[in-house]
């Protein structure tokens, strides 16, 4: 480890050093908190209101205007506690011994913009530990990242936003990072003004305290919200609803991609997460696509309202909800519904084909969990709305299977509920016109 940089990526290291405290009285307990810091090198632009920085081994530590506070609770007595702690400083306590909560926080002095104040917290984590008489054992703090600021600035990404959080932070660290929102009080909207970096060779956790939703500043973002490349993970816990507006104008300017891109990453999606209302006018996923052998994992969570269409004749469109090309979509619980692939350009030779999962010859789908709604009874004239659908008469309103390209490859593996792996054949389908619900 660096010594520069004791405490990396957010964690706080509590270390015995029994030897500095000459003053130790034997009925209390002896700890000391090394928080980061040391010689900023390559400092991220974040304009002037926030920003990060990595030392010597690219370690993420912060610049020098963020300090800490150092809050003890619940332990016997007033805890020691104390603010304006500066990186790379190494704090000394003493305490009677007991069962204490240790909390830090990290905060941002804009020394640039003074009328701007302090900024904060934009870090924080907390542990209890039981404090004995004497020296104590080592105790790591993981601290999360946190948004505070539903604000959204492409070219600076200021301090407290998500586009710092995952643009300087994320991409600046070696490790993983935990990101949550927490927006004040009758806040709950981050309007984002353009794709967020790519998320590669690192796993970025994200998770809201309360109801949130990361929606489209305008048409002209038309890109997906969030890409996960090699070696990236995504993980999203709620709640959180992500919402492409498709409503808005599905018109040439409107979003071409997924709300979700996997190329070669991992995309996990969990409770109360919510991913809607996007329209890919390129036809190949509306809600999340799969690709380079990448995975996505839905534990939980809905996919709702979006739509893979396309305007030209001799393109199908493909996965209203989830598109499949090569990679792994495994379904472990909750909802796919009301999602469509249509097919709008004229003549119509082309079709929709998978409304809610279409899965294409280098895909693989595992389903043990949630639901995948298919049309009831296709003879009538109007379906459910939470019915996934396929325009103007493609196949596979729930879940299409495509054929393989190559006939002598392996058929596609598909594992529904907890029967064996079955294979579909090149011209086999499972089509929702024979299968309502896809429910466990």
């Amino acid at each position: 480890m660096n010594k520069k940089c004791i405490f990396i990526i957010f964690a706080a290291c509590i270390l015995v050093l029994g030897a500095c405290f000459s003053a130790w009285r034997g009925d209390e307990g002896t700890i000391s908190i090394s928080i980061g810091g040391g010689e900023a090198v390559g400092r991220a632009a974040a304009g002037t209101t926030g920003g990060a920085a990595t030392d010597g081994d690219g370690e993420f530590s912060w610049p020098d205007e963020v300090f800490h506070t150092i809050t003890f609770s619940g332990g016997s007595g007033p805890g020691p506690n104390q603010s304006g702690i500066k990186g790379g400083k190494t704090v000394h306590f003493s305490v009677a011994p007991g069962q204490w909560t240790i909390t830090i926080e990290a905060f941002y002095t804009n020394k640039e913009d003074s009328t701007k104040g302090v900024i904060g917290p934009l870090a924080e984590g907390s542990r209890t530990v039981n404090i004995k008489s004497g020296p104590n054992g080592t105790v790591v703090i993981p601290m999360s990242i946190k948004v505070i600021d539903d604000d959204d600035d492409t070219n600076s990404g200021k301090a407290g936003t998500l586009r710092w959080a995952i643009q300087d932070v994320v991409q600046m660290s070696k490790k993983n990072i935990d990101i949550v929102i927490d927006l004040p009080e009758g806040d709950n909207e981050i309007i984002l003004k353009g794709t967020l970096p790519d998320i590669e060779g690192k796993s970025v956790t994200i998770r809201a305290k309360k109801d949130v939703t990361i929606k489209r500043f305008s048409n002209n973002f038309i890109a997906s919200f969030f890409t996960i490349g090699e070696g990236g993970t995504l993980i999203l816990d709620g709640p959180i609803t992500i919402d492409g507006g498709n409503q808005d104008n599905p018109s040439i300017d409107s979003p071409i991609a997924p709300l979700i891109t996997i190329n070669g990453g991992a995309f996990i999606m969990n409770k109360d997460v919510t991913l809607q209302n996007n329209t890919n006018n390129n036809g190949k996923g509306g809600g999340v696509s799969v690709d380079g052998n990448g995975t996505f994992t839905m534990n939980n969570g809905t996919i709702s309202g979006n739509k893979a269409i396309t305007t030209t004749a001799t393109d199908d469109s493909k996965g209203g909800g989830v598109y499949v090309l090569n990679g792994t979509f495994t379904m472990k619980g909750g909802t796919i519904k009301g999602n469509i692939a249509a097919a709008s350009g004229t003549p119509l030779p082309a079709e929709g084909y998978g409304g809610g999962v279409y899965v294409d010859d280098n895909g693989k789908f595992i389903k043990t969990g949630g639901t995948i709604n298919g049309v009831d009874d296709p003879s009538l004239s109007t379906v459910s709305p939470d019915a996934n659908t396929t325009q103007p008469s493609g196949q596979g309103n729930a879940v299409f299977v495509t054929e393989k390209t190559d006939p002598t490859d392996a058929t596609i593996v598909v594992r529904i509920g907890n029967k064996k792996d079955t294979t579909i054949g090149p011209t086999d389908n499972l089509d929702s016109e024979t299968t309502d619900e896809w429910d466990n």
